[in-house]
């Protein structure tokens, strides 16, 4: 890093670690562009962290958002759970039925040891589908619920993802014959409308 470099953090933020030492060496050199719902999604997840909940995050589990999330909601008393779709859910949910953490696939769980399926957190990645965030949050609520443990949820889909969903589903529901959705393939966005869409018709992803 130069003397007079000019630092930006992007949208989906970045990790803890790195965060606090570019401004250690750049104090008066980063702009940080981190989106206002991912900072908050920060500040939950830290907070519940604080109390020692096992916070079980919905996202892409290599996406640079989902790094940035568990850096701030993984310390040394707490464990995080990472869920990318609904067949994880699927066995998160029965473990916090039968008290079994086995049920979990050993690769999504961060400090196995300190992970209390009792006391539980949810967010979300922000560009994740709606309807299956939703669908996790309940399928783990209604586990918990039966397991007579602790769930908070707070959903946090980026309101401009969400708008762009609600519009997509609006216009395939009124009959296509041919879907093009045009955007990056390593988007999160624009994967999340390719998959909104096959349900409806013959869809093309062009990048």
């Amino acid at each position: 890093i130069g003397k007079y470099s000019l630092i930006l953090f992007c949208p989906f933020g970045v990790p803890l670690s790195l965060h606090r030492e570019l401004n250690i060496r750049r104090p008066n050199g980063v702009v940080d562009a981190t989106c206002g719902h991912i900072k908050a999604i920060w500040r939950y997840v830290a907070a519940c962290a604080a109390e020692h909940r096992t916070i079980v995050i919905h996202a892409k589990i290599d996406h640079p958002e989902t790094r940035a999330t568990v850096s701030r909601a993984l310390t040394r008393d707490n464990a995080v759970v990472l869920l990318p779709d609904h067949a994880s859910a699927k066995l998160m949910a029965s473990a916090i039925r039968h008290g079994a953490h086995d049920h979990i696939p050993k690769e999504l769980v961060l400090h196995p040891d300190r992970l209390d399926l009792s006391l539980l957190a949810v967010v979300n990645q922000t560009t994740m589908l709606a309807h299956d965030t939703y669908a996790i949050v309940e399928l783990l609520r209604q586990a918990q619920f039966e397991a007579r443990g602790q769930l908070h949820d707070q959903v946090t889909l980026c309101g401009a993802t969400q708008k762009r969903q609600d519009a997509a589903l609006e216009l395939c529901s009124h009959g296509c014959d041919l879907i093009l959705v045009i955007g990056g393939y390593s988007s999160s966005n624009t994967n999340q409308l390719f998959r909104l869409a096959q349900g409806f018709a013959t869809t093309y992803f062009i990048d």
